[in-house]
């Protein structure tokens, strides 16, 4: 009877092993210092059609006397659960758009790093979305070993699509006041090289394994408002 026991046994930790083994983690996301990574689903609508994104943002929170603008940069972005097939440059632009609306920020943002807008005029507060010129594709199999594709933003050379939004609280109309600038790129004038390449068919991308868990694409541009 023990030795039935111990054989269940080890018959459970090897399959409970080969089930752990089979799931790997996500890409691991970074942001530069002084910046926040937070993790939200989205969902994105192109021309009526829904699509759940799983969207990595690296937020630089205002604070202190003197605070800096709100900076909320794009890192990462996957349609999660499954891909719907939306052009990720629409998506990206989609993504962009919510990220930085007030009502959102508000409703997601404030418990990590932000404590609500002030009234109009005096309390006017700058949020700078950030966006990718390029990006790459990184390949992963998620926890139940499906494939799963992420694009990755190519911050590397130093090169991005900014906006500067005004917003406040107008209390007299009781709705958020804001003025968009026009958009520009940062350092000005800049340019990418990957700005270019076309986009890497997933199927030029290596199939992810144990000794590459993570495989990418090379740096390829995407349609963006600054160009």
């Amino acid at each position: 009877m023990k030795k039935l026991i111990s054989i269940s046994f080890i018959v459970i930790v090897i399959i409970l092993s080969s089930l752990f083994s089979s799931a790997i983690a996500a890409p691991n996301i970074s942001c530069p210092q002084g910046f926040v990574r937070i993790t939200k689903y989205i969902m994105v609508n192109i021309n009526g059609a829904l699509c759940q994104y799983r969207v990595d943002l690296c937020v630089q929170c205002p604070a202190g006397t003197n605070p800096v603008p709100f900076t909320v940069k794009l890192a990462a972005f996957t349609p999660d659960p499954i891909n719907c097939g939306f052009d990720p440059s629409q998506a990206k632009d989609s993504i962009m758009k919510i990220v930085t609306d007030p009502n959102w920020i508000q409703a997601n943002l404030s418990g990590d790093c932000f404590a609500g807008w002030g009234p109009c005029p005096q309390n006017v507060i700058t949020v700078v979305g950030v966006t990718p010129l390029c990006c790459k594709k990184i390949k992963y199999k998620d926890d139940h070993n499906n494939t799963k594709v992420i694009y990755s933003a190519c911050y590397d050379e130093g090169c991005s699509c900014q906006q500067d939004i005004a917003i406040c609280w107008n209390p007299q109309t009781q709705e958020f006041d804001k003025i968009y600038g026009p958009f520009y790129r940062e350092p000005m004038g800049c340019q990418l090289a990957c700005e270019n390449l076309p986009e890497i068919p997933d199927e030029q991308i290596p199939e992810p394994s144990e000794e590459e868990p993570f495989p990418e694409s090379a740096c390829f541009g995407l349609e963006s408002p600054c160009k």
